[in-house]
This record gives C-alpha cells, structure tokens and sequence, in this order.
C-alpha cells in the first residue's frame, strides 16, 4: 500500500448488535468509512505519536493549531 489511510474502521459484528459477553474474534474486516454503528475506529500509530510529540515538545502554542492539524487527520471536515 502506497498511501496507507490515516485512520480506519475494524468491522467485527457488522450489523449485528455485539455479544454481552466476550466471545473469539471470528471474521473482521476494515474500510477506511465507518459503515456500521459498531465499528472500531483505528488510528495510524505513527501520526498520532506525531501529534503528542508536538504537543509534549510545545505546549504554549498547541490549542488552535493543533486542533486544527487533529480535524485535519480525522477528516472531520469531509464527514
């Protein structure tokens, strides 16, 4: 993969609502839309360990920035 996505959604129960109890993981699937109410939002390791490095390294000029770089990898904006 060229261009891994930012983020990603895991889909193990699909449209089914999850088991009370826990159970073995059987089929999982992933897409970078969310498309069931139950998926499980992944996030690249290397951009989040980026972002809080930036935030531990300056944390004075963090907020407006910062926020804005997090929409910008969640793609809040497209949603």
């Amino acid at each position: 993969m060229l261009n891994p996505p930012d983020k990603i959604y895991l889909q193990f129960y699909g449209d089914q609502e999850p088991p009370s109890e826990p159970t073995e993981v059987g089929d999982v699937s992933w897409c970078e839309d969310s498309i069931f109410e139950h998926d499980i939002l992944y996030l690249r390791a290397d951009k989040v360990l980026s972002l809080l490095t930036r935030c531990r390294n300056n944390p004075a000029n963090m907020e407006m920035s910062l926020y804005s770089d997090i929409q910008d990898f969640l793609h809040y904006n497209d949603e």
